[in-house]
């Protein structure tokens, strides 16, 4: 982490973004633990904490709450563990006044680790894809996007229904495996969902979940659908930038 930071010039989020670059099947410290890390050596010349005063405050200040409110609406990705230790607060305090303030925790899990043949299969779709949007700017537009499916049946209707205008494994344009960064419905649709549907209290019954996603589909608004188009073809730029590889380490450093 130091040499990281050292060369990032003391930038906590550069830091964290080329800590997750070069070490991507890892679990990677967020900018608050770059920023910690910064500050302790800098008031105690070590990387170490300060012993000497083991009570922690089961409250966190107003003015440092909503300095780590701020950073989680940047970084969902952010443990809870790494702010505690920050603050000088127990873990749970910091859990606990999150879901005060109905943020729930996130963890994530790298389940679609690229194969070497993956990186080939991502540049080529996001060719196409960056073509199509060259040639109609609305083209996303007209893309309809289920969870996939590889039935002989179901491609059989497909073939038959869309003819050479189907995206997906045997289609006529190929979808990239293990690829859910590109996918809309991964990267926007549910965690929007799942987001307003947990917003509130509890849910006391099945009738109670559908009737929430409905509302919350209701939500989705024009804009943001623009935005997720938007967001589509900045992926593919960005899969191209890092020639097929995890893209989400540099979707901040682009327009």
């Amino acid at each position: 982490m130091f040499f990281i930071f050292a060369q990032c010039d003391g930038n906590a989020t550069a830091a964290a973004a080329r800590y997750r670059e070069l070490h991507p099947s890892e679990h990677a410290p967020g900018a608050t633990a770059f920023r910690g890390f910064a500050a302790c050596l800098h008031s105690s010349g070590s990387f170490l904490p300060d012993r000497t005063d083991t009570g922690r405050s089961c409250r966190i200040p107003t003015a440092r709450l909503e300095e780590v409110l701020a950073e989680f609406d940047r970084d969902g990705t952010q443990s809870v563990r790494e702010v505690g230790k920050w603050l000088g607060v127990r873990r749970t305090t910091v859990h606990r006044q999150l879901l005060e303030e109905s943020m729930h925790p996130y963890r994530y899990v790298r389940v679609h680790t690229l194969q070497p043949r993956d990186y080939t299969q991502r540049m080529v779709y996001s060719r196409w894809l960056l073509r199509e949007i060259a040639r109609n700017p609305s083209f996303c537009r007209f893309v309809s996007r289920t969870d996939e499916h590889y039935a002989a049946n179901v491609r059989v209707f497909l073939d038959q229904a869309f003819h050479d205008r189907w995206i997906g494994r045997g289609g006529a344009v190929l979808w990239p495996p293990r690829s859910p960064d590109m996918n809309p419905l991964n990267f926007f649709l549910w965690g929007h969902l799942k987001t307003a549907v947990y917003r509130e209290q509890p849910v006391q019954s099945r009738e109670e979940v559908v009737a929430r996603i409905h509302g919350a589909v209701a939500t989705i608004s024009r804009d943001m659908l623009r935005r997720v188009q938007a967001n589509i073809r900045r992926r593919a730029e960005a899969c191209l930038a890092v020639r097929g590889g995890y893209i989400e380490p540099i979707l901040a450093t682009l327009g």
